[in-house]
């Protein structure tokens, strides 16, 4: 059985977990003026399918290929399941070309990398993983964990904060914050914005300690945007990502995935 945007809502809106308060440190403490994007501000026939035909490109500097060539593996899979969409073989990203003058100390300006992108092609996602620390352009952020840029359908999330020592394979806590991290910068490149309104995986993220509170999938106002702006079908993209939790150890989040499974079949069978 297939699930419109609507009926997913519908079915697992009452579910939804709402955001707590925010603390002093959190996204939204230090974003107040952020708007919601609700599902009825973007379900307009304009957007219908937008992003139906899309793919991902998936960069990665070369340091990140010597040291985390399972890692890559695992979040080819991971975000083709995730976004029901073919992701490429990873391309090596030179950061030769980086100036001095986006440096600084031992980290990198976003938008030095991002540029180092070929040009986009219709359709095209492209995703930038490395182990350089990452700043933005903004003055007030000491570092971020990633960071997208949708007019030009690209992004970029680095492994640098992830305390984890290269040569590992990543596996518990430490992949779960590269899942989350990248499965949000992607998408932020189908037209997601910040949540506002349930735990979700596309909550604004300013520390760790927050990201390990969010859960992994998207809420149900997330998950339905996504349906509408790409047309996939739900109830295979949980049964992947079920599987890729199983092959992962990922309890918790199996254990999330198979709720919302039970939930959308028990209203099907009904």
């Amino acid at each position: 059985m297939t699930f419109s945007p609507e009926q997913l809502l519908s079915i697992l809106r009452p579910d939804a977990q709402p955001l707590p308060a925010a603390c002093p440190n959190d996204w939204r403490a230090r974003h107040p003026n952020e708007t919601e994007q609700t599902f009825a501000t973007v379900s307009k026939p304009r957007n219908r399918d937008i992003h139906a035909n899309s793919f991902l490109t998936f960069y990665a500097t070369a340091d990140v290929l010597a040291d985390f060539p399972e890692s890559l593996d695992c979040l080819k899979s991971f975000l083709g399941a995730y976004f029901q969409f073919p992701v490429s073989a990873w391309s090596t990203l030179s950061l030769d070309g980086i100036g001095s003058h986006d440096r600084r100390n031992q980290q990198i300006r976003t938008t030095a990398l991002l540029g180092q992108l070929p040009p986009k092609r219709k359709a095209e996602k492209r995703l930038i993983l490395t182990l350089q620390d990452l700043f933005p352009d903004e003055d007030h952020y000491n570092f971020v964990f990633g960071e997208a840029d949708y007019s030009e359908s690209r992004a970029i999330v680095s492994l640098f904060r992830y305390q984890i020592p290269r040569g590992a394979p990543l596996r518990g806590t430490p992949l779960v914050r590269l899942l989350k991290v990248t499965s949000h910068e992607v998408g932020h490149l189908f037209a997601l914005q910040h949540c506002l309104a349930y735990l979700c995986n596309m909550n604004g993220v300013n520390h760790a300690e927050e990201l390990d509170l969010h859960p992994l999938d998207l809420c149900p106002d997330c998950l339905a945007k996504l349906a509408w702006f790409s047309n996939l079908d739900v109830i295979r993209r949980l049964a992947d990502l079920h599987m890729f939790c199983v092959r992962y150890n990922l309890d918790s989040e199996r254990a999330f995935i198979s709720h919302r499974m039970a939930l959308l079949n028990a209203t099907g069978n009904a």
